[in-house]
């Protein structure tokens, strides 16, 4: 064969492979909060008077960055790599607490960041881990960590605390579904967190 012919060719296959060749996507997850009729609250529950102020949620620096990770053996994590968090998930908590308590109203006016006088309550938020556990073959989602509400009024006083240890086995290797069940299982506890702060304050 000519080499004019040769070259051509050869190029023609590069460029072939090339083309069939397909670039791998990187995958963004959200947290996020079910639809607001999910959550059923007792009745007589009555919203806190007072300005409520909602901490940046302290999340362990292991799992506050963008990446998403896997628990592979007792003190073993990776990230995925072409997997990631939209948003770092120590924010992205953040915003879920402070909509979810103002959309059910759980005090009268809920703030996070720049505020302009002292609050009467605080949420603190401290998350361990938030991860996807393979160690028993299968793939399970897991959170842990702890809410407090804070009485600011003469001092701050940790009044209640209520901690988060939740796992849940996935039906797949979905990391959608992860993202899903770790948005419900926060939101879930945050309900319930919701509820003892309503009932502490009334007496309840």
């Amino acid at each position: 064969m000519k080499r004019s012919t040769l070259i051509p060719l050869l190029m023609f296959f590069i460029l072939a492979g090339c083309r069939s060749s397909q670039p791998v996507t990187q995958q963004f997850y959200m947290l996020e909060l079910p639809q607001a009729e999910t959550f059923q609250w007792p009745e007589g529950a009555s919203t806190i008077g007072g300005l409520c102020e909602v901490a940046e949620v302290n999340l362990a620096p292991a799992y506050a960055t963008h990446q998403i990770a896997v628990r592979e053996d007792s003190h073993q994590i990776r990230y995925f790599t072409f997997n990631e968090w939209a948003e770092r998930p120590g924010q992205r908590l953040t915003r879920m607490i402070t909509e979810f308590m103002d959309d059910h109203n759980v005090f009268s006016e809920v703030v996070h960041g720049r505020i302009t006088r002292v609050p009467d309550h605080i949420i603190e938020t401290d998350i361990h881990y938030i991860e996807i556990d393979t160690r028993n073959g299968s793939f399970n989602a897991r959170i842990g960590g702890e809410f407090r509400l804070v009485d600011n009024n003469g001092g701050r006083r940790v009044v209640l605390s209520r901690s988060i240890d939740r796992h849940e086995e996935l039906d797949g290797k979905n990391v959608n579904e992860f993202a899903s069940s770790i948005s419900r299982m926060f939101s879930e506890d945050l309900h319930g967190f919701s509820i003892e702060c309503m009932q502490l304050v009334s007496g309840g």
